[in-house]
């Protein structure tokens, strides 16, 4: 008899697995751990820091920034932020969206612009040690 005309029986076990192959990324990419959310955000041109914005706002705030290509808008509040519109040619900072998280950036190489959500300091422990 050949073998791929065997019927599959599937067994508990691999409904466990299955579950856990499904589960497992939606809680690592939709379930973020507590304070994990931005509460400052840095801003950088031409390597020096030129602000530095609380994103606790309960509102949307617009601020404008001059720029090497011409201005910059800003929208930033409700713990994120995002580049409205900008003068550089290409928009990709305009097209990354909102970003919220820690580590999180948006650049503008033609405007040498870097928006930075900075990571929250450790204590020297790293996920693996605790």
């Amino acid at each position: 008899m050949n073998p791929a005309s065997l019927p599959i029986r599937l067994k508990i076990g691999d409904f466990f697995i299955f579950a856990l192959v499904l589960i497992l990324p939606i809680y690592l990419i939709l379930i973020r751990p507590p304070g994990s959310t931005a509460d400052l955000c840095l801003i950088y041109h031409d390597e020096q820091r030129i602000a530095k914005l609380s994103l606790n706002s309960p509102l949307m705030i617009f601020d404008t920034l001059q720029t090497t290509q011409g201005p910059m808008v800003l929208e930033f509040g409700r713990n994120h932020i995002r580049v409205r519109c900008a003068g550089c040619p290409n928009q990709r900072c305009v097209r990354q969206g909102f970003i919220s998280h820690p580590g999180e950036t948006i650049l503008c190489i033609p405007s040498q612009v870097m928006i930075l959500i900075p990571r929250k300091e450790s204590h020297g422990w790293d996920g693996l040690a605790r």
